[in-house]
């Protein structure tokens, strides 16, 4: 499995979720779960 590329998002920008509206990143962490590297928003 390859490593895909970083997300674009930073904090403070807005997503919008279509089943739950919309929503602002407040930060983003890196964690590692069963082996494998997750970026959490």
């Amino acid at each position: 499995m390859s490593k895909s590329k970083k997300s674009e998002f930073r904090p403070n920008d807005y997503v919008v979720y279509p089943a739950h509206g919309v929503g602002q990143i407040v930060s983003i962490e890196e964690q590692e779960i069963a082996g494998i590297e997750l970026e959490l928003f």
